[in-house]
């Protein structure tokens, strides 16, 4: 077992245990982060979970969330904006928006820092969550099934392109390479550390991409 040290605290050195990070709820993210009724907030990739407390004004995605594969639903912001954010810039002004959600997205992107230099640029501030890189390397049972592994274990969700990391106020991009987690080295089967990396910004997303 092993737990996670790269969330830009310092590692845990006395015999104290301390408290995880957990997922955090709409209601706990608007307290959080004071947002207001009137702020104009966009959420990027977000049509497979919407928000439900959070006001959204735009849902930027591929997808429509009444096309969504797994769990269709009725769209709840206001407008949805389609847009492949891999490749196309996003159709906003400078700073157009007060907050920008994007949860569970970048790790899944073959080119995230395209999109990453836009929520930037569209939003004043913003807040980003992946899974830790630690529960992202946890192999899943055998399942026979489960149609996405069947006799396969498999390193975390292998639809996943990306670790992130928090160091300080800044994000890491590592490359999820699967050759290297399927070795012996890497056989997790349990995670006591962070599920979740969650990362505030304010102005620019502070982030490196670090090379194999």
């Amino acid at each position: 077992e092993r737990t996670d040290e790269n969330y830009g605290r310092s590692r845990h050195r006395s015999s104290k245990k301390r408290e995880l990070m957990t997922k955090l709820t709409d209601s706990e993210i608007i307290s959080r982060f004071k947002l207001k009724p009137k702020d104009n907030i966009v959420d990027i990739g977000g049509s497979m979970s919407q928000h439900q407390e959070i006001q959204i004004d735009t849902l930027v995605d591929i997808i429509r969330p009444e096309d969504a594969p797994y769990g269709p639903a009725p769209l709840k912001a206001k407008k949805f904006v389609s847009c492949d954010f891999t490749r196309e810039k996003l159709p906003f002004k400078d700073k157009q928006f007060d907050f920008c959600l994007c949860t569970h997205t970048i790790e899944d992107l073959s080119n995230p820092f395209l999109l990453l230099e836009e929520m930037s640029r569209i939003a004043k501030r913003g807040y980003i969550t992946t899974p830790s890189m630690g529960i992202d390397m946890v192999f899943s049972p055998i399942d026979y099934t489960d149609w996405l592994t069947g006799g396969r274990r498999v390193p975390g969700h292998g639809h996943h392109k990306w670790f992130v990391v928090k160091k300080g106020n800044k994000i890491e991009m590592i490359p999820k390479n699967y050759p290297l987690l399927y070795t012996g080295q890497f056989q997790f089967d349990k995670w006591t550390g962070e599920p979740e990396m969650q990362h505030y910004w304010e102005k620019q997303i502070d982030y490196q991409e670090i090379k194999d």
